[in-house]
């Protein structure tokens, strides 16, 4: 038996919004994101050429992780970006540099190290430091 203390509670319905389309209004709906976040969102996802995982969020500088979980609850990736990946063997030094996780002495690294084996890949990029298995899952995102 229920009193009239004891109140159902009705979760609110959520609209899941992509992530990769939203505007940086559609971001301030989110508790915690005012407007110079959700601009700072919109920015990197446009450096990124759109967000491949949610949690890239957590590179957005300023954006407090339990800022991040709420964002994920109401955004999702419903579309993802397309992009073409350039062979790691090919790419040129103007291209890497405009990848967003990548430095100019990063890129002059590999640059150096494709110069001295022709079939560079990311398991000889393992080994180099600076080269972690993020930083590689990374650098997939924009070459093969």
């Amino acid at each position: 038996m229920t009193t009239q203390t004891e109140k159902t509670k009705i979760p609110k319905s959520i609209e899941v919004k992509n992530l990769n389309t939203s505007s940086a209004r559609d971001l301030t709906q989110v508790r915690g994101i005012g407007e110079v976040l959700s601009k700072r969102i919109v920015k990197y996802r446009k450096r990124l050429q759109g967000f491949d995982e949610l949690d890239q969020l957590y590179e957005v500088y300023g954006l407090d992780s339990l800022v991040v979980e709420k964002v994920k609850r109401q955004f999702k990736l419903i579309t993802k970006p397309e992009r073409v990946k350039i062979p790691i063997a090919e790419v040129t030094m103007e291209a890497l540099l405009r990848i967003p996780y990548l430095s100019k002495s990063e890129a002059k690294k590999i640059i150096g190290l494709r110069t001295r084996n022709q079939n560079l890949s990311f398991e000889n990029l393992r080994s180099e430091p600076g080269f972690d298995s993020l930083k590689i899952e990374r650098l997939a995102l924009y070459l093969q």
